[in-house]
């Protein structure tokens, strides 16, 4: 490829905790690609690894709906100063913006990592629901590449937006990078037990994301240590059920961890812990980062029976699907996992070869080449 090819990717999140975009840049780096990112990060972490990206950091001031409009005008600024051969997307939110500077570059790559219109947030809001169908529609008629991230949204989105004719459609999953994982000190806290068993949530704190079952399995079974990590608008929430509901001190909430941290908190711990609702059509499809972050850190999974996840969990043992989110049906499977956790380790090494960022690369590549 082009080792001059300028890439912008832009983001209306931090980038130094979202692992997407972080394996897509270390994908370009790999390829000697100029990099721009323009992100809503409160500070620039001092890496190596990220060496010669230039950041360009959106301060926020405004709240709700007046948010959009602010990051879409700051965003519009920086892209207007360069042009760039690549231009991406990477939620909705920060779409408008790069379509408006469309004229700037030669391709606009969308990544789509969620079916928006159809979010758990959206289903007693069917205004905000239609409006984000129509945004997006709108704005994919100046879209070249779509990126999903998994089969099922691909089918989905494909058929409600089948007069986009002319786009072209891929997935790109949510594969973590197995060279991010390196060996450091123990970065649990100190009061764990050391013979607990050690569950962990991580991502966005969340309701329907399993977060209060989880509170609830350490209220029930006092050799559990729930390590709780990253934050979220529900955070405060989970902070008082925890206190009114659980009297055990188990549950370690250890607040948001860039990502380049993460994997080495998770390598530490027993059991991944994956129980998301089905409530809403985009946690019906989910196959969150965090099932393939456990399984590169080499622990096996508790998991909803959703049909991507059960996809993976039928074809490798990587861990156990529940059928509910009851606490015995819970509290079973995660003594059964452990008891047997030896057992998981060879599909786990099996899987861990097929679900990692290295296998997702070329394709990327191929992707922001035009091909």
């Amino acid at each position: 490829m082009n080792n001059n090819k300028h890439i912008a990717l832009v983001y209306l999140g931090d980038f130094f905790f979202d692992a997407r975009l972080i394996n897509m840049t270390l994908s370009l780096l790999k390829e000697n690609c100029q990099i721009s990112i323009i992100s809503t990060h409160e500070q620039v972490l001092q890496t190596k690894i990220f060496k010669g990206v230039q950041f360009h950091q959106i301060r926020l001031i405004k709240t709700g709906a007046l948010r959009y409009l602010e990051f879409h005008k700051k965003t519009k600024k920086i892209l207007e100063r360069n042009t760039y051969d690549v231009i991406i997307s990477s939620d909705l939110y920060s779409l408008s913006a790069v379509v408006a500077c469309r004229k700037l570059t030669k391709q606009i790559i969308y990544d789509c990592r969620e079916i928006y219109f159809e979010l758990v947030a959206h289903t007693k809001k069917p205004i905000h629901r239609y409006w984000n169908y129509l945004f997006e529609k709108y704005h994919l008629r100046y879209v070249n590449q779509i990126m999903v991230t998994a089969d099922t949204d691909l089918k989905y989105l494909q058929n409600i937006y089948r007069k986009h004719i002319l786009l072209q459609w891929h997935i790109i999953y949510n594969y973590p990078a197995k060279t991010l994982i390196k060996k450091s000190p123990d970065l649990l806290p100190p009061s764990i037990p050391k013979n607990n068993i050690k569950i962990i949530y991580q991502g966005v704190l969340q309701k329907g994301r399993g977060i209060a079952g989880l509170i609830d399995l350490a209220a029930y079974n006092t050799s559990i240590s729930a390590v709780i990590v990253g934050e979220g608008e529900h955070l405060n929430y989970f902070l008082n059920y925890n206190q009114k509901n659980n009297t055990n001190k188990n549950v370690h909430f250890i607040g948001k961890t860039p990502y380049l941290e993460l994997l080495n908190i998770t390598i530490q711990c027993d059991i991944g812990w994956a129980l998301i609702t089905k409530k809403g059509l985009s946690n019906q499809f989910a196959l969150p980062n965090k099932l393939f972050e456990y399984l590169v850190s080499g622990i096996p999974s508790i998991a909803s029976d959703l049909p991507n996840i059960s996809n993976i969990f039928n074809k490798y043992r990587v861990g156990e699907i529940v059928q509910s989110n009851a606490i015995k049906e819970c509290n079973k499977m995660v003594i059964k996992i452990y008891n047997n956790r030896e057992k998981y380790q060879k599909d786990i090494a099996m899987a861990t070869e097929i679900f990692t960022w290295d296998i997702q690369h070329g394709k990327f590549m191929e992707i922001v080449n035009g091909k």
